[in-house]
């Protein structure tokens, strides 16, 4: 009979020494980047215990009667060691819905890790949300490179490559997260949004996670900043968390010879994955088609994420 409890500031060092061993967790599950903007997402993570000790963990926020893993995170689901069997784990999985239904909440919300984040085969929980009549509520489209099996690159794609090469632009790691997020909202702007974090978070997130938070500038030859990205980089996989150009950094294919770079550096780092993010909106209905192929003429294909819903009584 496992035995689940609710998280407690005490048990964070347990809490990301499992992650580090898990077998499907990335660095968003840490508590440093979990609890960085607490005050908007209240927290209701467990641990899922067997004899006292942890044998997974289920990160996740609650929005008045919703149970959501995470509100404050791109994904969620439970965490667990390589050596968890499905017979065990959909065991777990029964036993949180009855926690979290004794607790009087309605709806149980979950987006599962895309599995090219996983460290080994690990979808244990899509196979029990499915056993549960989950409600799939959202499938996002995200565009991926896949060094090993990379696609090619589109002639349009490689002219404005090389035109970049000729323009005497200089990409390199930076951490001015002031200066980025100055262009990234001028950008956004256009569109009637902002950025999502604050260049005081991101300088916090940076310092805690300088391994895999990576500020990348292309700058002119007189240091005007042309284009940016900042990617996080994970176990097997990076990803364009933000990317953003100026008009004359557009004029000079600054953000393309930026990504290119990148790909080459982390291909030749032995990366497996390059992921360029969604090309959708409103729950996936809303397919934009151009930054789809924008993102294809790099040589990416599709994966889609998926977000579910169980109903609690």
């Amino acid at each position: 009979m496992v035995e689940i409890v609710k998280y407690q500031e005490s048990n964070k060092k347990e809490w990301d020494e499992f992650c580090k061993n898990s077998k499907n967790s990335t660095f968003l599950f840490q508590r440093d980047y979990m609890e960085y903007h607490k005050e908007v997402f209240e927290d209701a993570s467990v641990l899922v215990l067997n004899k006292g000790k942890i044998v997974a963990l289920f990160p996740c926020s609650k929005d008045k009667d919703k149970i959501i893993s995470h509100g404050g995170l791109t994904y969620g689901g439970l965490i667990t060691k390589p050596d968890m069997r499905t017979p065990f784990f959909l065991d777990i999985f029964e036993n949180l819905l009855s926690y979290f239904s004794a607790l009087l909440y309605s709806s149980f919300i979950v987006k599962p890790l895309p599995s090219i984040f996983s460290k080994m085969p690990a979808q244990e929980l899509e196979y029990a949300l499915f056993l549960k009549n989950a409600k799939l509520i959202k499938r996002e489209l995200s565009t991926v490179i896949h060094f090993s099996e990379r696609g090619k690159l589109s002639k349009g794609r490689k002219w404005i490559i090389n035109k970049a090469k000729r323009s005497d632009i200089r990409v390199s790691e930076s951490e001015d997260f002031k200066r980025f997020l100055v262009l990234q909202n001028t950008v956004l702007e256009k569109h009637e949004a902002l950025a999502v974090h604050q260049a005081h978070e991101l300088e916090y997130l940076r310092e805690k996670f300088p391994k895999n938070i990576k500020l990348i500038f292309a700058e002119s030859s007189s240091n005007e900043l042309l284009a940016a990205a900042l990617l996080f980089v994970f176990d097997n996989v990076v990803h364009t968390q933000y990317l953003a150009t100026s008009e004359q950094g557009k004029e000079v294919g600054a953000l393309d010879l930026l990504i290119e770079s990148k790909i080459q550096d982390y291909k030749d780092q032995k990366q497996e994955f390059f992921n360029f993010g969604i090309s959708t909106t409103d729950r996936g209905y809303n397919f934009n088609e151009g930054l789809c192929q924008q993102k294809e003429s790099f040589g990416g294909s599709a994966i889609v994420i998926d977000t579910y819903e169980i109903k609690l009584t």
